[in-house]
């Protein structure tokens, strides 16, 4: 550490906890008012990136659990209509199949 005080730099080996970020920070400090100001818009711009890609992945996994539940409501109303059709076929009446697969009379009139 004695090194940091005679040189005014944090060398690869140092090893104290935190280190990495008090170098950067250092780094930063060492920075002219010009490169300073170009940095940390480069850093802000960084995390705006970051929070754009952390939305964009958040929305990505909504729109799957959509979709999955989407898909498993078909399933289930693919899976009423063919037990009703079945039921149609071996003479049913259509009170009946509507009361068991909650279709509507209309819609085992189309079957």
């Amino acid at each position: 550490m004695d090194l940091f005080f005679k040189t005014g730099k944090v060398e690869d080996s140092f090893t104290a906890p935190g280190l990495d970020e008090a170098k950067k920070k250092l780094d930063t400090m060492l920075l002219s008012e010009d490169e300073r100001r170009e940095y940390n818009k480069y850093a802000e711009y960084l995390r705006k990136l970051a929070s754009y890609h952390d939305t964009e992945k958040e929305d990505l996994k909504d729109a799957i659990k959509a979709a999955e539940t989407k898909g498993k409501i078909e399933g289930r109303m693919e899976g009423k209509i063919e037990t009703a059709r079945e039921m149609k076929k071996k003479g049913f009446d259509h009170a009946l199949i509507s009361e068991l697969t909650s279709l509507t009379r209309e819609e085992i009139e189309k079957l």
